[in-house]
């Protein structure tokens, strides 16, 4: 069976949960789905996190039953498309907004990534795609 590309956003009310999620996602071993990797970014006045990862996935029971484990609303975009629209968005980066969220955590590839900071703006385009 064919692998599909796609970014995933899992949104949680509950932010403990986000980041159970965040590190089931980095020991998932499953046939049939790949991560590539993953962060976490969170409102603070809110408490809402969202969990966003590149994955490859031939079916989608394994991710939707990680959502419904943990309470999250799961969406998939291909990566394509959301590729396609950094690109387009690249060269307007300064008026790309980062909509108060921050990104806690996140891996990829097995590497950790830095400390709580100020997301790039590809992550604050990826958040504003997740929130539409």
């Amino acid at each position: 069976m064919p692998m599909n590309e796609n970014v995933i956003t899992l949104r949680f009310t509950n932010r403990v949960a986000a980041y159970q999620a965040l590190g089931a996602l980095r020991h998932l071993n499953a046939v049939g789905t790949e991560i590539h990797g993953a962060v976490l970014v969170e409102r603070p006045e809110g408490g809402a996190a969202v969990v966003l990862a590149a994955v490859g996935e031939s079916g989608t029971d394994t991710l939707d039953m990680l959502a419904l484990w943990y309470g999250a609303a799961i969406e998939r975009r291909p990566v394509d498309g959301v590729r396609a629209g950094l690109y387009a968005l690249e060269g307007d980066a300064g008026d790309v907004p980062v909509l108060g969220a921050r990104v806690a955590t996140g891996w990829r590839e097995g590497k950790r990534a830095g400390a709580p900071g100020t997301p790039s703006p590809g992550v604050a385009v990826l958040s504003r795609m997740s929130a539409a």
